[in-house]
């Protein structure tokens, strides 16, 4: 299967416009990185109680709890650090401004959230979880940062650097682990989607593209019509929001060209996917 740099040339609905924004942003404001090292306990409990709450029973959380070697509290004690940092990076109206921040992820009046997510095709059968995440990487445009001269290349390399196999693909918390080796605006993670309300799921996905950083849904195939009952776990990046049409834009890496493609399904199906036991949503905290 041939593949191209690029992938498959992406979509872009609607009119895109260039918003200017003012943000505290520790990591798009230089003068602000300092603050980082100055940590608000009351927040950071708050945020670890609430890492606690969403994992406490998680298989996925267990198992890279014991993949590394740690316990439950110590890896909510790490990436409770992460997301304070990750959140606090995105505060607003406290201490120094960075004026004429640009985000090109804003269209048809803001009623459209999205990213530049292209369509890149799957090289095998089980490594649908490193495409996604590939194409979460072109979405925050980071993808000269993967080695590899090509998308297959950069595949086979993000697949090695997670352990990708033929038995059972990719565990969830690889994908995410890898994206936060990437400087976007936040920090990835992964959501068990059976805890979720279709509100939530809808807020998590706009706040993600706003910052350029691609969600990608660890879905129940069934679940969406296009697969036409076909019985699958499958990776699926999201790269549009549409607020007036209450539909998600997917970009379906799977190699089998009845499923491949660009697909606008209403929020309600694309949640349904991947509220379920076992089923995650990998995106911005």
């Amino acid at each position: 299967m041939k593949m191209g740099n690029v992938g498959e040339k992406f979509f872009m609905h609607g009119v895109k416009a260039i918003l200017a924004i003012t943000l505290t942003a520790m990591a798009l404001c230089p003068s602000t990185v300092h603050a980082e090292d100055k940590i608000d306990e009351s927040q950071y409990q708050q945020i670890t109680e609430e890492l606690r709450n969403r994992y406490i029973s998680d298989g996925e959380f267990l198992k890279e709890a014991t993949d590394k070697g740690l316990s439950f509290e110590e890896l909510v004690a790490v990436k409770g650090k992460e997301v304070y940092q990750s959140r606090n990076k995105r505060r607003i109206g406290q201490g120094e401004s960075c004026t004429n921040i640009y985000v090109d992820s804003i269209g048809n009046d803001g009623r459209c959230v999205y990213a530049n997510v292209p369509l890149i095709m799957q090289t095998s059968y089980y490594n649908c979880g490193p495409t996604s995440a590939l194409q979460a990487i072109y979405g925050g445009h980071m993808q000269g940062n993967v080695p590899g001269t090509t998308d297959a290349d950069k595949i086979n390399y993000i697949s090695s650097t997670c352990g990708t196999n033929p038995n059972y693909g990719t565990y969830v918390y690889k994908i995410t682990n890898f994206l936060n080796n990437y400087n976007f605006y936040g920090t990835y993670s992964y959501f068990p989607g059976a805890n979720l309300s279709c509100m939530s799921f809808q807020q998590k996905l706009e706040n993600s593209l706003f910052y350029d950083m691609a969600p990608i849904l660890h879905a129940r195939t069934e679940k969406l019509k296009y697969y036409g009952g076909h019985r699958a776990g499958h990776y699926i990046a999201v790269a549009e929001v549409n607020k007036n049409s209450r539909t998600v834009t997917l970009q379906d890496c799977n190699n089998d060209y009845h499923f491949y493609g660009r697909h606008v399904v209403d929020i309600s199906e694309a949640f349904g996917s991947v509220n379920l036991p076992d089923r995650y949503v990998i995106c911005m905290d």
